[in-house]
């Protein structure tokens, strides 16, 4: 578990101590990527009843190619699509869309999907 910094020095050489939050080296075997995706981040948030993955990504594709992508390999490993919804219905104005998926144990997968480069490219984030 992760423990608070001390003082300056730790913060900076740590600065996610005592979050309860930490960086992820790399994705865990569940996650499902677009080929030819580049993973931008990823951080593990650790809750009073398990972890939650955070992970972004950046892929050349549109919107509906990526969003079918997801909608068919996660049916094939078991999820079943639970909500979808425009970002402007969450964020007034904002772009993309979301995804939410669970399976049958009830795990959840969320994706979000938002258009970037004039909708040439997509930043995804995973949790």
């Amino acid at each position: 578990a992760p423990t608070a910094a001390t003082g300056p020095a730790e913060w900076a050489a740590n600065p996610l101590a005592g979050t309860g939050i930490e960086r992820l080296e790399r994705d865990p075997p569940e996650v499902v990527i677009p080929p030819g995706a580049v993973r931008r981040s990823g951080f593990r948030r650790l809750l009073p009843d398990g972890t939650a993955d955070i992970i972004t990504y950046v892929v050349e594709s549109d919107l509906p190619s990526a969003e079918a992508f997801y909608r068919s390999k996660l049916a094939a490993a078991g999820y079943r699509l639970v909500k979808r919804a425009d970002m402007d219905a969450v964020v007034k104005g904002g772009p993309g869309t979301i995804l939410a998926f669970r399976s049958a144990q009830g795990q959840e997968y969320y994706v979000r999907l938002i258009p970037t480069d004039n909708s040439k490219r997509l930043k995804i984030d995973l949790v």
